[in-house]
């Protein structure tokens, strides 16, 4: 039942978040709207964190509940089993034992033989079974112990997160806490024809917001800022480097892993970061094109599967249940910004299409991962003793 509950929060905090985010894009159309726009973004920040937290809490029930079944079909089965076969001994044990009282000569002789045998697999069977129920005790408390501590921390985290977030808020924007942002809520609610407003298409308005607020930058820049600033979810550089690969560099050979030449991938990300788009030369070096995306994502702020997926990614391999663990990454993957999907969404589909060559290029999925990974996931804070074990499991 509290899995269905935490599934019901996990797709309404999304739908919730995504209206926030929308209704922000939406605000920014219309002037003296900004700190709305971005009490609103805020907010939307705040119910994927929670989203996150009813997930994690959603992923260690079932990791229980996983635990617990498998106590029971293997643990407790085997400590049932030995008991069984004990209380056959006692009985087989007694019978003889009765049958004892009233025999003699050779019978007697032959009984007491048997019931040497019987007396030492009673023994041997009763000490297999306090030593079963033993280890079911212990393995049992720990268990419990465990996943309590696990459950706890997920709340530890959350309280945390939610303390870290408001205080950098408040430090950042104390505007957005303003009577007068909430002034202007009621107001925007109050009068229909703004809300009218908000929907015109005035892209001249949107590019001259863009270029007076955030700049033009798009490496080691929030994809989500870039993504508002720009009003599309993949930068366009971005995404003409992938076209490109796709259309003139398929077949060439160690494409992804390969490293192309610094000067050009740096004088590229100079104009992309400057507004404009590089012109990529079908008969230049095509890894010069891939190492220029390879360069974006590893600028990133956070990674593009960002650090609160990255345990929940990595845990995933742990799930034994093929079509659990494909259901457990999509409702992780529901949890992120839009433009981070969009953008994995064609990622995804490049690679997919390299793969196709592989036969030209040496590229399979396994060669991609291990080239690819490192670039788009990492912990916030890695960790020596974890990151070879980490570095397998992402990929």
């Amino acid at each position: 039942n509290q899995q269905r509950l935490f599934n019901s929060v996990i797709g309404s905090g999304k739908e919730l978040a995504q209206g926030f985010m929308d209704y922000a894009d939406q605000l920014e159309q219309t002037p003296g709207s900004e700190d709305l726009a971005q009490h609103l973004r805020a907010a939307s920040e705040w119910q994927i964190k929670v989203t996150e937290f009813a997930f994690g809490l959603n992923h260690q029930l079932k990791s229980f509940s996983d635990d617990a079944r498998a106590f029971v079909d293997e643990d407790l089965a085997a400590a049932k089993k030995c008991e069984k076969n004990y209380e056959k001994t006692v009985a087989a044990r007694n019978n003889i034992q009765s049958r004892l009282q009233s025999a003699s000569g050779a019978e007697k002789q032959k009984l007491q033989s048997e019931y040497d045998e019987v007396q030492a697999e009673f023994e041997q069977c009763e000490k297999e079974t306090v030593e079963k129920w033993k280890y079911v005790s212990e393995r049992s408390k720990l268990m419990l112990e465990s996943n309590l501590q696990k459950y706890w921390k997920q709340y530890a985290t959350y309280f945390k997160q939610g303390h870290s977030f408001f205080t950098h808020l408040r430090k950042t924007d104390a505007g957005v806490y303003s009577s007068k942002a909430t002034e202007r809520l009621q107001t925007d609610f109050s009068k229909p024809l703004m809300r009218d407003s908000i929907h015109r298409k005035d892209s001249a308005r949107r590019r001259g917001r863009a270029d007076s607020t955030v700049g033009t930058t798009v490496f080691a820049t929030p994809l989500m800022t870039v993504a508002a600033r720009d009003n599309r979810d993949i930068p366009l550089a971005i995404e003409k480097s992938m076209d490109f690969i796709e259309q003139h560099a398929l077949q060439a050979e160690g494409l992804l892993r390969i490293s192309g030449g610094a000067a050009k991938v740096n004088e590229w990300k100079k104009i992309a970061d400057g507004g404009g788009c590089p012109e990529f030369d079908p008969q230049g070096n095509v890894h010069n094109v891939s190492g220029f995306f390879k360069l974006y994502l590893r600028e990133m702020p956070e990674p593009l599967c960002t650090f609160a997926m990255y345990p929940r990614l990595v845990a995933l391999n742990d799930t034994r249940d093929v079509a659990q663990r494909v259901a457990d990454a999509r409702a992780l993957f529901s949890l992120v910004p839009r433009c981070n999907v969009a953008l994995l969404k064609r990622l995804m589909t490049l690679f997919r299409r390299v793969t196709a060559h592989s036969a030209d290029n040496r590229m399979g999925a396994d060669n991609i991962a291990i080239v690819i990974a490192p670039n788009i996931m990492w912990a916030r804070e890695p960790s020596p003793s974890t990151m070879v074990a980490d570095m397998q499991a992402s990929n």
